[in-house]
């Protein structure tokens, strides 16, 4: 598409005005003020009803020297194109529309028509606008018109988007096929780089709270295990003792057994034995259950006792994590402050008033005074203009950081209160188990058991039918008596420390096992490690090829498609770099040129040509080749009308 002439008519600013440019570059040269823009205004309304900025609204209507609008006015824009080697003439005028009511010969104001025109053919706008479209499409247009326009007026998740559905994007698989990342190809299986990332980092976290959490275990069970020298041999030689010291009372009342025995007191003692044997079987059992009850009660308690110790240590390293970023947080806030203060510092309105040469004191020449002027408030708005530019962004950075942090406080403040309440839970639940202990301890009375009680009597009843009035055999019978409890005593407390023993061994087993475990999840965390090394390594290598892939596309522009974090990690980005300096960095002059970059290759791609309005020219000594017409808008202060001139 090529311009070759372009006529307004009481549009904005412009009373008439027409330029013939027959497709070639032209210059527009004129002072501030003088419609240069409205020219760029004027052919984007054209086509589609906004002006160069967009704008959909904005001041169409010529206006007096008081700055009222003149009625009755058509506003009109008309254009010459050459498409595609072929003529097209458009038209679109804009116009007050007057009525007069029945009754009345005053006509009013009742609002505003549009007409359009193609090939001098009057045309309904839905006709218009899809010719115009059948053209070239109006962000395709925005974006091959302006330099500015893909750099300062796309966001960057959209200009991302363009550059790798335009260029293509970097395929996983490709990247994957260097012989460094076998590994993580075994590794990943059907999922993708991404998908596999987030499994490693959930089992890595898993992992280090398993790893937190054996250690408590391990510290608890190791506090309750006694040094005890050679064990196994400690054990059996209580066992040994036990059974020799069981054997003897089975000796000592058989020994009894046989003194009584005689006519009928043999089957009397034989019940007795059976019963007394019966009752201490009861008592063992008892106990047994007694003691399983009460360790059960013990253990999940140990359990939970555990559970709120790494509560309580977790919400400290939570208080800790909050405070600093609290800390951070203020910091930004502080920089936000100081950037405030900074912008608030720059000097609001110019002012210069020198009238005489710096060099020889003699008062200069007023042409030469307002050149001074001119030079110094330009000097004065460039750096006006690239103060606050800097302090925009990095107020914005700060801003962006001080969103992330209340997040991550906002995060961390959650799951404290949720620890907070799980340790009120486990407290009851402490309590609650407490006092179920001493319940057992309580309600577990051999001597209320109805079965105790029959089988005390029995026995009892058994011994008195028992006694005779021998008393020297009573005598021998109760010295063997004497015996079997003293025996009795030392055969309990061997059971008491054989129990001991084996529960030691127990929580020595327990701490053996948990550090085996600790061994195996250190060694797979281990593992995860490298593969995560190996992801952010394909991570970098992807990004790498990527840029590569997009930048080849362009002669002077390069773009940074991923940005790198202080903590290592990549986000999605899409900066525009030329020799490394941003393109936010650079220059007038290099910004326009690296946009018409931007504009070649975006037309090569899509085969579309279309004229180049370049505002604010005069920053540029040399434009770099493009084969679309450029059209020079080019502030000169000497020409107080504007005034075109061919070539660019």
């Amino acid at each position: 598409m090529k311009l070759i002439s372009l006529r307004l008519e009481n549009f904005k600013g412009i009373k008439e005005l027409e330029i013939n440019i027959d497709g070639e570059n032209i210059s527009i040269y004129g002072d501030n003020a003088t419609g240069k823009t409205t020219i760029a205004d004027a052919f984007s309304w054209l086509l589609f009803g906004k002006d160069s900025k967009d704008r959909a609204k904005f001041g169409i209507k010529t206006l007096d020297s008081a700055g009222n609008v003149i009625h009755n006015l058509e506003h009109g824009v008309y254009a010459m194109l050459e498409i595609d080697g072929e003529t097209v003439e458009l038209e679109r005028v804009y116009k007050e529309k007057w009525t007069k009511k029945r009754g009345t010969a005053t006509a009013t104001f009742s609002g505003h028509v549009v007409d359009f025109f193609i090939n001098g053919v009057p045309k309904k706008e839905k006709e218009y606008t899809k010719f115009i479209e059948s053209i070239i499409d109006e962000n395709m247009f925005k974006l091959l018109t302006s330099t500015s326009y893909f750099n300062e007026v796309i966001n960057w998740t959209d200009r991302r988007n363009m550059l790798i559905t335009a260029f293509g994007d970097v395929d996983d698989a490709d990247v994957l096929k260097n012989s460094k990342y076998n590994d993580l190809v075994k590794a990943i299986g059907k999922n993708s780089v991404d998908e596999y990332n987030k499994i490693v980092a959930a089992e890595k976290k898993k992992i280090n709270k398993e790893l937190g959490d054996n250690s408590v275990r391990i510290d608890e069970v190791s506090k309750s295990i006694v040094d005890f020298e050679d064990v196994e041999t400690a054990i059996a030689d209580l066992k040994a003792k036990s059974d020799a010291t069981y054997k003897e009372i089975a000796d000592l009342r058989d020994k009894a057994y046989v003194m009584k025995q005689d006519g009928g007191e043999v089957q009397l003692r034989a019940e007795y034995k059976a019963k007394t044997d019966e009752l201490q079987a009861y008592k063992r059992d008892f106990e047994r259950d007694k003691s399983n009850a009460i360790n059960a009660a013990k253990q999940e308690y140990e359990k939970v006792m555990q559970d709120l110790k790494r509560h309580k240590s977790s919400i400290r390293e939570l208080n800790e994590a909050i405070e600093s970023l609290e800390h951070n947080k203020s910091a930004e806030i502080e920089r936000m402050k100081d950037l405030k203060k900074q912008y608030d510092s720059l000097p609001k309105f110019f002012y210069i008033d020198e009238n005489s040469c710096p060099t020889c004191g003699q008062p200069l020449p007023p042409e030469q005074i307002a050149e001074a002027r001119e030079k110094a408030e330009k000097a004065y708005n460039e750096n006006r203009s690239r103060a606050v530019s800097e302090i925009n962004e990095r107020g914005n950075r700060a801003q962006k950081e001080v969103v992330i942090i209340t997040a991550k406080i906002e995060e961390n403040s959650a799951k404290k209160q949720e620890y907070e309440l799980e340790i009120k839970e486990l407290t009851g639940a402490l309590d609650v188990i407490g006092k179920n202990i001493e319940a057992i301890k309580e309600e577990k009375r051999i001597d209320v058991t109805e079965k105790f009680k029959k089988l005390t009597i029995e026995v009892e009843e058994l011994k008195q039918a028992l006694e005779t009035p021998n008393d020297a055999l009573n005598k021998q019978i109760e010295d063997i008596n004497n015996q079997i409890a003293e025996l009795q005593k030392q055969a309990d407390e061997y059971g008491v420390k054989l129990l001991e023993y084996e529960v030691n061994q127990k929580n020595i087993d327990r701490v053996n096992e948990l550090q085996a475990e600790q061994q195996r999840l250190s060694a797979r965390y281990e593992e995860l490690e490298k593969l995560t090394y190996l992801m952010e390594d394909f991570t970098r290598e992807k990004v790498r090829q990527l840029e590569e892939k997009i930048s080849a596309n362009f002669k002077y522009a390069r773009f940074k498609m991923y940005d790198e974090q202080i903590n290592g990690g990549l986000v999605e980005t899409c900066e525009v770099m030329a020799d490394n300096v941003p393109y936010t960095d650079l220059n007038n002059a290099a910004k326009i040129n690296i946009g018409l970059d931007i504009i070649n290759t975006f037309s090569r791609q899509a085969n579309i040509t279309a004229p180049i309005f370049i505002d604010n020219a005069e920053a540029v000594t040399k434009l770099i080749d493009t084969d679309s017409q450029v059209i020079k808008l080019v502030v000169d202060s000497n020409y107080k009308e504007l005034e075109v001139k061919k070539g660019a």
